[in-house]
């Protein structure tokens, strides 16, 4: 599959390990958009060195929590 975005990596069956690996190799930070599952997973796996978290408050519904519980603190 191609992707459209410069230096992308398409994650697919084993997401913690493709992670280890690229953050073996040399070049510029990992980064993340959007995705509160792949995030949860990151987090229990120690895989993330820094977050930086941008929220945008909608009333709607229940939502979607972030930090679901069972995380583990970081």
């Amino acid at each position: 599959m191609k992707l459209s975005w410069e230096n992308s990596v398409l994650l697919n069956e084993n997401v913690v390990q493709q992670i280890k690996e690229l953050k073996k190799q040399k070049g510029h930070d990992l980064q993340i958009y959007g995705s509160g599952n792949l995030i949860q997973t990151l987090l229990k796996h120690d895989l993330v060195d820094e977050l930086w978290l941008k929220i945008f408050p909608i009333t709607l519904g229940k939502g979607k929590k972030l930090f679901a519980d069972g995380t583990i603190p970081a």
